[in-house]
């Protein structure tokens, strides 16, 4: 069948009406025709989309909207992909209420393809979206977010994932890993370990499991089952309220608290080191590579203490955080930064009015350990980091990592004593200038840094986790 026909059989079948003899050619053709199935399955998809999105809007609000629904759920051919939409766009007010109808016909493609219902029933886009789940099958590669409305159990058994709830809070799962997910502020680990991060608005974030239950109060904290008998809670900062049937106990950072059936709650040593994948996911960072390499979980008063002689050390500072004045940052766009002077005097403004979206920020430090021996005595370093959400800004001059500190530092940095007043990156130490590139996806920061005296230090700031809709 030409590409025209196809087109013309399903624009039959969604906009209708159809014939017999329709219905029994679209079944057939999803059976036998892969390239057909999966053409159906996104003209499906973009369907349920704009079904979801409401009448009233205005022309330009509801294709904005549209858009940026589209872009998050899906990576497909960009120009393809939109263009579908748009069309999809102008068809919205024939094909809605044949859509709403037709939720047996959405049941019966679901089987077809062996597609998950929850990302197909026109029902689900009706309802409150109640988290967004993301796959990372190995170091980088994510899926595109599945949009949970109801409740549903994650069977993790490869990979990692990550749940972004709508209350704020994000989950993150190493395989083998299950959970139940409740409603936006409730989930039940039924078997693995998970890491929490949780912003003020999702404070009393409750996790299940079968000894006890996880208060959130704020805001790091890790669960694991340990056997199937045992539940352990550990914070790494803020602190969280663990309870049962007969005792509530407030837990705060740095320490760690197991339960075992109905055996009351034993504190033990406080050990981040197995949380290690789980807790970077859901601070927001992906992978690293070369050189630069993630700290140890830890509190935040352990992660600005951690050193090490070899490597740029990548560590999370604060999160949702909101611009309340103007900073200076050094790059803005994907492309690449190359340091000047320590003192920089060209900056790239970062004002309030611009960035309306809260921001999460993480701190790339490099200090070499052993006596430098002069102003060209350096060590090279290469490397790079891949964060969970868009970069928005690279700060990487002195000066404007000062001014930015009491934002964004969790760590007490200024106490660390240096030869030189030293932190940023710079290209006058008779070594080639320090760069930094940021990646047309703004996801993936490489660094080339020569450091010597002092330390080297770069702030990235990404977008938090978004609001979903």
């Amino acid at each position: 069948m030409s590409p025209s026909a196809s087109d013309d059989l399903l624009g039959t079948i969604l906009d209708g009406p159809a014939s017999p003899e329709d219905e029994a050619r679209f079944q057939d053709r999803l059976g036998s025709d892969p390239v057909f199935r999966a053409q159906a399955v996104r003209q499906l998809r973009i369907d349920a989309l704009v079904a979801s999105l409401k009448p009233e809007s205005s022309h330009g609000t509801f294709a904005r909207r549209v858009l940026e629904q589209a872009e998050a759920l899906s990576r497909e051919d960009e120009n393809s992909f939109l263009h579908t939409v748009r069309h999809k766009v102008r068809a919205r007010r024939a094909r809605r209420s044949l859509l709403m109808g037709t939720a047996a016909l959405a049941a019966a493609l679901a089987a077809a393809i062996f597609f998950r219902p929850a990302a197909l029933s026109p029902a689900e886009s009706r309802a409150p979206v109640v988290a967004a789940l993301t796959f990372f099958d190995g170091d980088t590669a994510a899926s595109p977010p599945r949009f949970l409305a109801d409740r549903e159990t994650i069977n993790l058994t490869r990979g990692r994932a990550k749940l972004t709830f709508s209350s704020g809070c994000v989950i993150a799962l190493q395989a083998p890993a299950t959970v139940e997910i409740l409603d936006d502020m409730t989930v039940r680990l039924q078997k693995g370990r998970l890491n929490g991060f949780c912003p003020p608005s999702a404070h009393g974030f409750r996790v299940m499991t079968p000894e006890a239950s996880l208060v959130d109060l704020g805001t790091s904290f890790g669960v694991s089952l340990i056997g199937g008998e045992e539940s352990e809670f550990v914070v790494f900062d803020g602190e969280v309220r663990v309870e049962n049937e007969t005792r509530k106990t407030v837990l705060r950072n740095g320490h760690s608290l197991r339960l075992k059936g109905n055996q009351g709650p034993t504190e033990v040593p406080f050990e981040g080191a197995p949380y290690k994948p789980t807790w970077l996911l859901a601070e927001g960072i992906v992978a690293t590579s070369g050189a630069v390499i993630p700290v140890d979980p830890d509190t935040p008063e352990g992660i600005a203490g951690q050193r090490d002689d070899f490597h740029v050390l990548i560590s999370p500072e604060n999160h949702h955080v909101s611009l309340d004045r103007p900073l200076q940052a050094d790059l803005r766009e994907p492309g690449t930064f190359t340091a000047g002077p320590w003192e920089a005097t060209t900056s790239l403004p970062l004002s309030p009015t611009e960035v309306s979206q809260k921001l999460s920020s993480f701190l790339l430090h490099a200090r070499v350990q052993r006596v430098v021996q002069s102003k060209t005595d350096h060590v090279h370093y290469q490397g790079s980091v891949t964060f969970a959400e868009p970069v928005v800004a690279v700060i990487a001059s002195q000066n404007f990592l000062k001014e930015c500190d009491e934002l964004f530092a969790t760590g007490p940095w200024k106490q660390i004593k240096l030869p030189i007043n030293n932190r940023g990156l710079e290209g006058n130490l008779g070594a080639p200038p320090d760069r930094v590139t940021l990646s047309p996806d703004r996801l993936t920061l490489t660094i080339d840094l020569h450091t010597g005296y002092g330390i080297d230090e770069l702030r990235v700031l990404t977008r938090s986790p978004t609001q979903l809709p």
